[in-house]
């Protein structure tokens, strides 16, 4: 997550926009794996991640001037359940799929507030 978030932050240093959900808004596996495939188009990484246990990642772009920006989720099998997320998880806020704070889950965010 950390290498992630590190070539999202390169790419909006050098362009000025995180890049773009890919998968029509709806699909956030297709947003990741599009995401992951635009920074790797652009040299900051080198393969797309995937999630080392049994979840996968998602990517959702928002927007700028909000409280998620462009969002990355991952499950955490083994932690436990919570609805306020793992330090320094975004989570919780309303209004999203995922990351809410009225589900007790694994569910850990990372936001890029641009």
């Amino acid at each position: 997550m950390g290498q992630i978030s590190k070539a999202l932050w390169l790419y909006y240093d050098t362009k000025g926009y995180m890049p773009a959900n890919t998968g029509g808004g709806a699909s956030c596996g297709a947003n990741y794996t599009g995401a992951m495939q635009i920074l790797i188009d652009n040299k900051y990484l080198s393969a797309i991640p995937s999630d080392p246990g049994s979840g996968s990642y998602c990517y959702h772009n928002y927007g700028s001037g909000n409280n998620r920006g462009a969002m990355i989720r991952a499950v955490f099998e083994q932690e436990p359940s919570t609805t306020s997320g793992i330090p320094p998880s975004c989570r919780p806020f309303s209004g999203s799929n995922w990351c809410r704070s009225d589900v007790n889950d694994k569910q850990y965010c990372l936001c890029h507030l641009h």
